[in-house]
């Protein structure tokens, strides 16, 4: 079958594949969370440098944060929403439903957690003593994307 045959197809599988390659990694070496599906805005424009930054930084301080201080992050990606995109429960849904059916992980549940307010997740996976999470902001940025990141922890 000859590629020029099929330009709409091609071109769907084109954009497709390229807006799952589209996050910013942060970290190269993460072994759990390149595991993880990619969520991508294939047509928004990327952050300047000092806002991506920034936003990172702030989104991984904060799980940090959340997680007591009892783990580092040892890996990280991060990925943009589109303007239009709906909830948390997506993204939550997204990914337990990977890491949980796809990699064996349960959900860690913490007495601290507010469903729906900590727009965060974290699973075990097997007898790994990594954990993997997942985190999004809670406002929009001012483009009205938001900041999902993947993270690897480690036990302090």
């Amino acid at each position: 079958m000859a590629p020029q045959r099929f330009p709409l197809l091609k071109s769907i599988l084109l954009t497709a594949l390229l807006g799952m390659t589209a996050g910013c990694p942060a970290t190269e070496d993460a072994t759990l969370i390149d595991q993880l599906p990619a969520w991508s805005d294939p047509q928004g424009q990327p952050l300047s440098p000092q806002q991506q930054t920034r936003t990172e930084q702030a989104l991984s301080g904060w799980l940090t944060n959340y997680m007591k201080g009892e783990y580092t992050v040892t890996a990280q990606r991060y990925f943009l929403t589109r303007k239009d995109f709906t909830t948390w429960n997506a993204v939550e849904k997204l990914v337990g439903n990977y890491v949980e059916q796809d990699l064996g992980g349960t959900q860690e549940r913490y007495s601290w957690h507010d469903p729906g307010i900590d727009l965060v997740a974290v699973w075990k996976v097997g007898d790994d003593p990594r954990r993997i999470a997942v985190a999004m902001t809670k406002e929009p940025l001012t483009d009205g994307r938001r900041l999902i990141g993947y993270f690897e922890l480690t036990k302090k």
